[in-house]
């Protein structure tokens, strides 16, 4: 009979690559999108090529209960892997995540919290929504980016049947005499064990009931079972049971043991499978989850993937997460020792008390994570949560007298900049519209020209004085040059950052490069004071600084000192006075046309309409564009977005 072959939500390139092409290089210090780029054994193996997408699934929460530090330890080390792979390598991650609203767990608190006149399926919907959004508060406040997509698995039981369909046709699986349906692990039985060597399955033993499990999966309570390590796909219930459950459609012209099929809901394992290849079709690139799923889950659910897909292997990267131990335990609700994440962070009922400090203690917590490699079990307590917070503060703490003495600069010279750019007329205004912009003070630039590609890491170009980057660097009116201290441990630091994340993602060898970096910084401003540094070195310090900062903006970290605005607040006496008085006579212009139209009341609508447009069009590609190389894209939503060339504001610049 014809196979039944599962939906897609879209196709694969055309939806995808429209969407990778957005994410270009931006003009950070030291080029961290160009320059990471790394090719060769300088990448990641696993990530796809550039400009492709990369496909994600993450196992999300059973949404029974409130999630606590152990599920916070998994979500905040996989978002910063995903911003890592979005910000530093320039892929554009497809995430899916699951949420298992459909579990014995549900049931067994609904029926402890079951209202009257409601049935259980209705009580374990309503449990899972409030804990469903419960849990994604919890994200939240820790900075966790949401998914892309969510997947329910109440909202997927016609795929899963579909799914378990196929898996019989080719006979992967069997249906019991219960009218349970279960996976034959026999005719995988020589690859079962790929996550787990340990748990492999012993051929002299294979396809028999009477195998010990002793070096077998915990075997599900399902009878008529033909191997221990079988496992159920599709769980029988009675209609008349309170438990939910959903009929098992059977198309026309099904055979006798798909027609024995009846009234139930999916197994575990199944869910994910069924799931994953209804988004992502027949390939994944990664597959993450914490350790406890490594076995059995995640290993049944690719040998399930593997056998419907026909494909070898169906998942190039699988990462787990190592688990967060209290007192040597394993934090878990069963054991009595889990802390819920809106209890630690001190989020309350009616909401948060203290957003700053609830930010920043998630930024805390975000940094022990960072402190440890993602798949080894850690202690958390609170010797580890004073630690991290210590490194916190070291680094905010540097970005914070950064951004206080910036702000009293720029406080000076902003004062001293509106005097002069007060006595510029329109006229004057209107000279300088048409001829060169006029120079002013020198701030240097720690960015790699725009997409430029590093061959090895050790080659990142002295971006202060090679040519490399003569284009996107300023000359200096005074002919000094930015001090090669400040140079040299931006570069270090960078070259450290790449191998770190080219190292499987070493979060901790690249906290370490930023603490050394932040340190040498320290070092530097103790042998010259701040309010004594020429406006070279303080630049450049501010650039530095700025440097930290878009590092720790890129993993995810919330409470950062406003070193950018400062930056741009010490930057400010800069706009040059053409720019203003452009603006101004634009002004004018939209003034006087609105005059117009209110004394010429016999004018055309449509000839005022097209007035206008044609200012705002002036304003976007002759003002904004040449004088301050911005770009203005217009969307259908009657908003704009706008942003900076990076080369051409450069040039402006000279």
């Amino acid at each position: 009979m014809p196979r039944v072959r599962v939906p897609r939500l879209w196709h694969r390139k055309p939806y995808h690559l429209t969407l990778v092409r957005r994410f270009s290089p931006t003009n950070t210090p030291l080029g961290t999108s160009a320059a990471s780029t790394l090719p060769g054994e300088r990448r990641l193996q696993w990530l796809p090529a550039l400009g492709e997408p990369l496909y994600w699934y993450q196992c999300g929460p059973t949404v029974y209960d409130d999630a606590h530090l152990g599920h916070a330890r998994t979500y905040v080390t996989f978002d910063m892997v995903r911003r890592v792979i979005r910000e530093w390598y320039q892929c554009l991650p497809i995430t899916a995540m699951s949420v298992t609203d459909v579990d014995d767990k549900i049931i067994e608190r609904a029926r402890q919290q079951r209202l009257p006149n409601e049935s259980i399926g209705q009580t374990c919907s309503r449990i899972a929504a409030i804990f469903e959004k419960r849990f994604f508060e919890d994200l939240d406040l820790l900075g966790v980016l949401r998914p892309l997509h969510i997947l329910r698995v109440s909202e997927h039981i016609p795929v899963i049947c579909a799914f378990t369909r196929r898996l019989l046709d080719t006979e992967y699986a069997y249906v019991t005499t219960s009218g349970d349906v279960c996976f034959d692990t026999s005719r995988v039985q020589s690859r079962y064990g790929v996550l787990d060597a340990s748990r492999a399955l012993d051929a002299s033993h294979a396809g028999t009931a009477t195998e010990t499990a002793a070096n077998t999966p915990a075997a599900d309570n399902v009878p008529g079972k033909r191997h221990p390590a079988d496992f159920a796909l599709w769980k029988a219930v009675s209609a008349t049971d309170e438990e939910p459950g959903w009929p098992f459609y059977v198309p026309d012209g099904a055979n006798d043991d798909q027609k024995r099929i009846g009234y139930g809901r999916p197994g575990w394992h199944i869910e994910c499978s069924a799931m994953c290849a209804h988004v992502f079709g027949t390939h994944l690139d990664l597959h993450s989850g914490g350790m406890d799923l490594r076995f059995p889950h995640h290993e049944n659910e690719l040998h399930l993937s593997e056998c419907y897909h026909r494909v070898r292997p169906w998942c190039r990267k699988w990462m787990h997460t190592g688990t967060l131990l209290i007192r040597g335990e394993k934090m878990a609700k069963s054991r009595g020792n889990s802390r819920r994440i809106r209890d630690y962070l001190g989020w309350s009922e009616q909401g948060p008390n203290d957003l700053m400090r609830i930010r920043r203690e998630a930024d805390v917590f975000r940094m022990f994570c960072a402190m440890h490699r993602h798949s080894t079990p850690v202690e958390f307590g609170d010797t580890q949560r004073l630690q991290a917070a210590r490194i916190w503060d070291r680094l905010t703490g540097w970005l914070a007298r950064i951004a206080n003495d910036a702000r009293s600069q720029s406080r000076k010279e902003s004062s001293r900049a509106l005097s002069v750019a007060g006595q510029e007329s329109i006229a004057t205004a209107d000279a300088s519209i048409e001829g060169d912009i006029p120079s002013t003070h020198w701030q240097p630039s720690f960015a790699v020209a725009s997409g430029e590609h590093v061959a090895d890491v050790d080659a990142v170009p002295d971006v202060f004085s090679s040519s490399h980057t003569q284009a996107a660097i300023p000359r200096n009116p005074t002919g000094r040059k930015v001090p090669a201290q400040l140079a040299e441990w931006s570069q270090r630091c960078h070259r450290a950052l790449a191998e770190a994340f080219a190292d499987d993602l070493d979060f901790p060898r690249a906290v370490r490069a930023l603490v050394e970096f932040t340190n040498q910084l320290y070092r530097f401003e103790s042998g010259r004071r701040l309010d004594r540094m020429d406006a070279v070195e303080h630049n450049a310090v501010l650039v530095a600084s700025e440097y930290l900062a878009s590092i720790l903006r890129l993993l995810g970290f919330q409470s950062i000192p406003g070193v950018s605005s400062a930056n741009a607040q010490a930057s400010a006496s800069r706009v040059p006075t053409a720019f203003i008085a452009a603006l101004v006579d634009f002004r004018m212009r939209i003034r006087n046309l609105a005059k117009q139209l209110r004394q010429d009341t016999a004018q055309p609508t449509q000839k005022a309409t097209e007035a206008l447009y044609g200012l705002s069009d002036m304003l976007r590609d002759d003002i904004l564009f040449r004088l301050g190389a911005i770009h203005i894209e217009d969307r259908k939503d009657n908003a704009s977005r706008w942003w900076i060339d990076p080369v051409r504001a450069d040039d402006n610049d000279r």
